[in-house]
């Protein structure tokens, strides 16, 4: 895919390398069953999202963060800007931290807090 994206669709922050495993929940809820990843990197704005799977790019997700010893970092609503295929068959999704969608029926499902969500803390 080639990397021709829209400017505001960039993450212009410095991206940190990590390796915390993630587990994700499609938008709206419901729509697919919770899966596993990992966030590869982070920026002010974004994350490198690595999964098992190929999404859309304008997808949204609910990503749940952890680090060592399964300590709960956070959860963030993210936007799928670019999916790249990996050599061990992996996909990295190019994600977008999101505050506004534009569909109600995301919108009601922004308007969640942590504990709302149906993934098991």
């Amino acid at each position: 895919m080639p990397n021709n994206l829209p400017v505001n669709d960039r993450r212009a922050g410095s991206r940190c390398s990590c390796s915390l495993s993630a587990t994700c929940e499609p938008v709206p809820p419901g729509s697919a069953e919770h899966f596993p990843g990992t966030v590869q990197n982070i920026s002010e704005d974004g994350i490198g999202l690595i999964l098992d799977r190929q999404l859309e790019a304008g997808s949204h997700l609910w990503v749940v963060m952890r680090g060592a010893d399964d300590v709960l970092l956070g959860k963030m609503l993210i936007r799928i800007v670019h999916v790249t295929s990996q050599a061990d068959g992996h996909w990295l999704h190019g994600c977008l931290f999101t505050k506004e969608v534009s569909d109600p029926v995301m919108q009601s499902a922004t308007k969640r807090s942590l504990t709302d969500s149906s993934i098991e803390w």
